[in-house]
């Protein structure tokens, strides 16, 4: 194989490569599916302690526009969510009054989550974290892009290099 095919070929996979990073891989997201959290609390009236019953809780991943959604609320206000794979989501609560955000960067992890208590106001949710629960996470979209960028530029550097004549052979 000729020097100037390896570096295409290298160029090639560094290309599949900041691919993969940005956007995600579907093989990255099998390994992903055992790591799967639940998430458990409470919704209360405006007073803090009445139970809010019939209230439908929603996880969304704001990219993929998937959604886990809780049964309603029982006479006890408590829900709960499974199989969510770990990320940051959008809670959401629905009610007989609409919809409501409760949380537009809601961290969960594998595994059970700590649960949370949402007081539901006349007009717009609150949230009350347990002690511990991280509401924020995960590399800023810019960071990726950046090192995405210099993979890309790193990429064609190689591909030009490549196409020059004065490229000494390996073999």
């Amino acid at each position: 194989m000729s020097f100037a095919a390896v570096r295409k070929l290298t160029a090639l996979l560094l290309t599949v490569c900041v691919a993969t990073f940005v956007a995600g891989s579907p093989l990255l997201a099998a390994d992903l599916d055992a790591a799967t959290g639940r998430l458990s609390g409470k919704v209360v009236q405006s007073d803090g302690v009445t139970p809010h019953t019939g209230a439908v809780i929603v996880l969304v991943d704001t990219v993929s526009e998937q959604t886990f959604a809780s049964e309603p609320t029982d006479d006890t206000g408590v829900f709960r969510i499974e199989g969510a794979p770990a990320g940051d989501y959008a809670l959401i609560a629905e009610t007989d009054g609409g919809a409501f955000l409760a949380s537009d960067n809601m961290a969960i992890g594998a595994g059970d989550n700590q649960p949370v208590a949402l007081t539901l106001n006349d007009k717009l949710p609150t949230q009350v974290l347990a002690p511990g629960q991280a509401t924020t996470g995960g590399m800023a979209t810019w960071a990726k892009w950046l090192i995405a960028g210099g993979i890309g530029v790193a990429a064609l550097v190689l591909m030009d290099e490549s196409n020059s004549e004065a490229a000494p052979s390996l073999f």
